[in-house]
């Protein structure tokens, strides 16, 4: 279920990052092929808990939606996802949220994680080149990512 709300977070940021320009509209299209478009500049707020995507409007209506029978989100006409929302970013580490992470490197780059003292605390590989990844378990502080021939700064708060 974690990996479920963080592909949709992952994906409502996408919509916002993509949804700069006018007229910008999503689409969420659900198993059934039933699927119920809005407008962007019509939404307030989204929030999603355990089981539901919760779509805020600001008209003050809730639009409700099970994430299991979410098929896929749509910005404009083409799917939306953390590849197209990160492409042309230059920044090694992306913040998602306090607690995740995206970052921006090549498939099957070995990426680890030290603190500011120089231990180690972290390492995987990545599987593609752009993946998220948790530091809730980190305590508060200043980190060093690396991968490959590049550093990155990390702030936990």
């Amino acid at each position: 279920m974690k990996r479920v709300k963080t592909f949709i977070t992952l994906l409502l940021l996408a919509i916002s990052l993509q949804a700069q320009q006018d007229g910008a509209q999503i689409v969420i299209e659900k198993q059934d092929n039933t699927s119920r478009t809005i407008a962007f500049d019509a939404l307030q707020k989204i929030t999603f808990n355990s089981t539901d995507v919760n779509i805020l409007l600001k008209d003050g209506t809730v639009i409700s939606n099970d994430m299991s029978n979410i098929q896929r989100i749509i910005s404009y006409t083409q799917s939306t996802n953390i590849e197209s929302a990160m492409q042309g970013s230059e920044k090694l580490v992306n913040y998602l949220s306090a607690d995740i992470i995206a970052v921006n490197c090549n498939a099957g780059s070995t990426i680890a994680i030290y603190s500011i003292n120089g231990s180690h605390i972290y390492t995987t590989k990545l599987k593609t080149d752009f993946e998220t990844i948790s530091i809730a378990a980190l305590p508060k502080g200043i980190y060093l990512l690396k991968a490959d021939e590049r550093t990155a700064k990390i702030i936990k708060r």
